[in-house]
């Protein structure tokens, strides 16, 4: 998974791109024309990538790409564990920041540098696509 920044100016342009395996996953830009901020209008688009953020990754949760590291939900077998036992704690001992897990929970509350944290935290554990064994399965986010 690559992701990749860039911020031409406070308030021009803001984007972000992930793409895994060569393959281009999703990608927004978000930019503030002159005639919002001629007006005074309070523009905040950390917070429309934030949100498309969180939509993103859970369609990358749904589609298997973080039940190799966060475990997912068997309805046979109930919970089964992934490799990092406790996601908060991992997290907090990688980014040295508290308040960012579970993701759905604390995101809104995301600064631009908290969710380029988060975003490079699950960098570091998404895995090759996987899929359970059983074929009736729920995945979570925990």
């Amino acid at each position: 998974m690559t992701v990749c920044k860039d911020f031409a100016g406070a308030t021009n342009l803001s984007s972000v791109a992930f793409s895994y395996g060569g393959e281009e996953v999703f990608a927004c830009s978000f930019e503030v024309f002159d005639v919002a901020r001629s007006w005074g209008l309070r523009v905040e688009p950390i917070a429309d990538l934030v949100d498309l953020f969180v939509r993103v990754y859970q369609e990358l949760v749904d589609d298997g790409f973080f039940t190799e590291a966060f475990g997912y939900e068997c309805v046979d077998a109930g919970f089964i564990q992934g490799q990092i036992r406790d996601v908060e704690l991992d997290l907090l001992l990688t980014v040295h920041k508290k308040s960012l897990w579970p993701i759905a929970h604390y995101a809104a509350g995301y600064r631009e540098d908290d969710l380029f944290d988060v975003i490079e935290y699950l960098f570091e554990r998404v895995s090759k696509r996987k899929r359970p064994a059983n074929p009736v399965f729920k995945m979570i986010s925990r």
